[in-house]
């Protein structure tokens, strides 16, 4: 395994998922693509790092206004120099602040935000499909499983649950929302893959949000650029 451990499967869903999600058009990676994202795997590029690296590149492009999307291929020295910038950090740093930078943190983040999760939820069938996500991190943690292709699994999961949950009328709403949001980002104009991709990404946004649920692969995202930044 490369990537600090996490399996090939995982991460290269992960990106695909966000580069497809957040680029808006396209249904999945090229074969070309496909074999950076290995390369960037069998480097040990974390996935938080690329993640990074693409959401950055995103945000700039809709900044800027550029006609031109963004490419893996024309991300590539931009995750080199992440890299770069994480040895360097890396040499610098003493071997007991090192051991300090354990999975162990990764399965507290879930943990949290899910326990968070629970607690804001007036729903008792989201706070019974939180407990449950709790539970399956705490055995995944102690059977030293992955957390973030776990993490991964269960945000599908959760929004399938949790969107199974919603009345009629509340569904009515999603899926007015979810055209809406579709027709933000000229899906009409996309082929029929693409459009199901995003309207999928759409209709987990808005089941999160309905629910105050955190996206779990965020959560670690977010935790590792903390880390990244101290």
């Amino acid at each position: 395994m490369g990537a600090e451990g996490l399996a090939l499967g995982p991460y290269l869903k992960a990106l695909e998922g966000r580069f497809v999600a957040l680029r808006g058009r396209g249904y999945s990676l090229s074969a070309r693509d496909v074999g950076r994202v290995m390369t960037w795997h069998a480097e040990g590029v974390p996935l938080f790092v690329a993640l990074r690296v693409i959401d950055e590149a995103m945000l700039k492009w809709r900044r800027d206004g550029a006609k031109r999307a963004p490419t893996l291929g024309g991300l590539e020295r931009s995750v080199e120099a992440a890299m770069k910038r994480r040895a360097e950090r890396g040499v610098a740093m003493a071997p007991e602040d090192a051991a300090q930078a354990k999975p162990s943190d990764e399965w507290a983040r879930l943990k949290d935000a899910l326990a968070e999760a629970g607690r804001a939820t007036q729903d008792g069938g989201a706070k019974a499909a939180l407990r449950s996500a709790w539970r399956e991190v705490k055995g995944a943690e102690a059977g030293a499983g992955d957390p973030w292709e776990l993490a991964a699994a269960l945000d599908e999961r959760l929004v399938v649950g949790l969107g199974e949950l919603l009345p009629a009328a509340e569904r009515a709403k999603m899926a007015a929302d979810v055209e809406t949001g579709l027709a933000a980002v000229g899906a009409a104009k996309m082929s029929q893959g693409a459009r199901a991709e995003r309207a999928a990404f759409e209709m987990a946004r808005w089941v999160r949000a309905h629910f105050a649920v955190p996206e779990l692969v965020r959560v670690l995202l977010e935790g590792g650029l903390a880390e990244e930044a101290s």
